[in-house]
């Protein structure tokens, strides 16, 4: 039995925010009422599930510790997120999409909520942390 002193070692509580991070950027993505920026939230997903394929496949072919590396993969899920929003952004501007200014503002909103649900999460896991260590 492996027991890490102040922290969990079962790994349900492990990724809550990356959990967060990605009800957030589904609830950034959600259809506000009279707005039409379809292209920024599929931007978003298809450069988020690109950059996850991506390092999905790296990982497998530089390790052969794939449990270990998918919970690396699931620790900086976040951080993959805002990169899948820098490059979304990046492609708007240099498309010649009508509604730039209407895209990039979905954009920032998918990655405020993103970011806001991503730290709800890492609260969270500090918080079962400090339960789970106090036991």
């Amino acid at each position: 039995m492996i027991v890490a002193s102040g922290s969990c070692s079962c790994c349900c509580c492990c990724c809550l925010h990356s959990l967060g991070g990605l009800i957030g950027a589904s609830l950034g993505a959600k259809n506000a009422p009279g707005v039409h920026t379809g292209l920024a939230d599929r931007l978003y997903w298809l450069v988020l599930s690109t950059l996850v394929l991506l390092s999905f496949v790296y990982a497998f072919e530089t390790t052969e510790e794939y449990v270990g590396m998918a919970l690396i993969l699931a620790l900086v899920l976040p951080l993959v997120q805002l990169a899948a929003s820098a490059i979304a952004a990046g492609l708007v501007l240099v498309s010649p999409a009508q509604q730039k200014r209407a895209c990039l503002k979905r954009i920032g909103v998918i990655s405020l909520k993103s970011f806001g649900f991503a730290a709800v999460g890492m609260l969270a896991m500090v918080a079962v942390g400090v339960l789970l260590s106090s036991i």
